[in-house]
């Protein structure tokens, strides 16, 4: 069966071992799940599956809302609420006004308030807003000036984006604040 030339060696185990076959979707799936650098350097394309608002754009509006039912990359500015599953602000992006999302991660600038079952301000970071968190992790160098605070239910942070959408300004989140039974204050610009 075997000529001399194709003996195994000694104690060696002879497998047939299947060629790995190239799969085509590999390499966009792994640069979908690339993350993000901290720097906020790399610009994100469509194949991420990311809303991205670029550096060059500044979005302002009086009771504007971007909403997302995925995740949203900010470097730019703007001066609205952003909601969206996840929402990370990159190095150089700002935002004035209300961001909330399950996940939240702060490189840039954020002012007003900050909703997020997990919230993370890195190193870079400058908050200047009230926290609203189930878990809160600051990097050493953040800037974090406001309050912190936890809810007794995390779920109430997680806001509703299929109501969102439609909603009339600072009614779109699972609690406004309006309840008197609510663990948290009026949201910003909420009306009393």
């Amino acid at each position: 069966m075997f000529n001399r030339g194709n003996e195994p060696k000694p104690g060696a185990e002879m497998v047939d071992a299947p060629r790995p076959v190239a799969d085509p979707n590999a390499a966009r799936s792994a640069r979908a799940q690339r993350p993000v650098p901290s720097d906020g350097a790399r610009s994100l394309t469509r194949d991420d599956g990311v809303s991205v608002i670029g550096r060059d754009l500044t979005i302002v509006g009086d009771g504007l809302r971007i909403v997302s039912k995925g995740k949203i990359q900010v470097d730019g500015q703007i001066r609205g609420d952003v909601l969206g599953q996840e929402i990370v602000i990159g190095g150089g992006g700002r935002v004035s006004g209300l961001v909330s999302a399950t996940k939240v991660v702060v490189h840039g600038s954020v002012e007003g308030a900050i909703r997020g079952q997990q919230v993370e301000l890195t190193a870079r970071a400058t908050v200047d807003a009230d926290i609203y968190h189930a878990s809160l992790t600051l990097e050493q160098g953040a800037s974090f000036e406001g309050k912190s605070r936890r809810p007794k239910d995390p779920n109430s942070l997680v806001p509703d984006l299929e109501h969102a959408a439609s909603a009339p300004p600072n009614e779109y989140m699972n609690d406004t604040g309006d309840d008197s039974n609510s663990p948290f204050p009026p949201l910003p610009n909420a009306s009393s």
